[in-house]
């Protein structure tokens, strides 16, 4: 997982495929379903500002090339290229020769499979919980909306359903158009599903904090609350909560059981070491994406220095309520009062593990709250 959180390239291609097997496989053969599928990875293009360290790859990841003003200005380029090569080596088999229109696809109907396809891309990255530069260059906000994990084999499964019917050569046009229909059908009910999810998970959690028992911690006055998908599936959330002051209160909520899962609070500490961290020009990147969610702590990790870290708490081990993912990392000379180095990185935490997935698992069938 990269800084940003992707969702993996196999679903954005079988998502790029089933669009390029429902709207213009009749036209443009199956070759429909790799262009799609190319299409539809284009914007993972920015993946090569990782060559320029951590610090690049979160901020330029999942921005210019995951906006929609990038999506309508390659769309024509990348019609165009389509046209050519398609024209360049025309389809030789006659089941494909026979279709209407094969040879005389146009840079239009390339073009727009590349719209349709590169957009899928870039709004299912936005439903997810690190978002997208959608509207750059006029915002650099990133638009989130936590409706889905970046990792849900339970929306791929039908893209691959699909995918796999269109490249059956026994699958009439029609079985293939109704099977990539459905797919997609599907897979927008589970994200708009999602949203409707998250505002109950929210919802309840809510109101849990308005019972100490039900959270086994004092009354919450809550200025900010922020439901996250956990891997895999729509029942369990993650729920976090601003108290102020520097205060993140941390809880898992499972809608199947309709549980809530204690109550960690994460309380920023202050002082000249974290002083010293947010004076370093990497912390401006860190906090405009961290976006509030992160909190500070400090460490000796010498005799004359500390290890200050900005953790990201969107995502963690779902039993382990002082992990993090993520986050800024800095450490810290007390004599001189700087930090000397900076770096965002992933911490020894495992979120898609054994023992990741059992815990997710617990929290989401058990009927008793679990501490972490």
């Amino acid at each position: 997982m990269t800084p940003g959180g992707d969702v993996d390239s196999l679903t954005h291609a079988a998502l790029g495929a089933t669009i390029g097997a429902l709207g213009f496989r009749r036209s443009l053969g199956s070759r429909a379903l790799m262009a799609g599928a190319v299409y539809a990875t284009v914007p993972d293009v920015d993946m090569v500002v990782s060559f320029g360290g951590s610090w690049a790859s979160l901020q330029w990841h999942r921005s210019v090339t995951h906006s929609l003003l990038f999506v309508v200005a390659t769309a024509p380029i990348l019609g165009w290229l389509g046209a050519r090569i398609h024209r360049r080596w025309p389809p030789g088999r006659a089941r494909e020769a026979s279709l209407e229109g094969v040879h005389e696809s146009s840079w239009v109907q390339w073009g727009l499979l590349a719209f349709f396809a590169m957009l899928s891309h870039v709004l299912l990255d936005a439903f997810t919980s690190y978002g997208t530069q959608l509207l750059w260059p006029f915002s650099i906000e990133r638009v989130a909306w936590d409706g889905v994990a970046i990792v849900d084999p339970l929306f791929t499964f039908p893209l691959l359903v699909a995918v796999g019917t269109a490249l059956s050569r026994r699958r009439a046009e029609t079985t293939v158009r109704v099977a990539s229909a459905t797919a997609l059908l599907i897979c927008a009910g589970y994200l708009f599903g999602g949203l409707a999810l998250r505002a109950e998970a929210t919802a309840h959690v809510r109101d849990a904090l308005q019972d100490p028992s039900a959270v086994r911690s004092d009354t919450v006055e809550v200025q900010r609350i922020r439901a996250l998908p956990t891997l895999g599936n729509l029942l369990l959330w993650r729920v976090l909560v601003d108290e102020g002051g520097g205060t993140i209160g941390v809880t898992h909520v499972s809608l199947l059981t309709r549980q809530v899962h204690g109550y960690t609070r994460w309380e920023s500490v202050t002082g000249p070491e974290v002083d010293a961290a947010r004076a370093r020009p990497e912390s401006e990147i860190a906090g405009w994406f961290l976006d509030g969610w992160g909190v500070w702590t400090s460490e000796p990790s010498g005799a004359e220095t500390r290890r200050v870290r900005w953790h990201d708490l969107r995502y963690g081990h779902p039993l382990e309520a002082d992990s993090s993912l993520w986050g800024a990392e800095y450490i810290v000379d007390t004599e001189r009062g700087l930090a000397t180095s900076a770096e965002w990185t992933r911490w020894g935490v495992s979120v898609f593990g054994p023992s990741s997935f059992a815990a997710h698992w617990r929290l989401l069938v058990s009927p008793a709250s679990h501490d972490p």
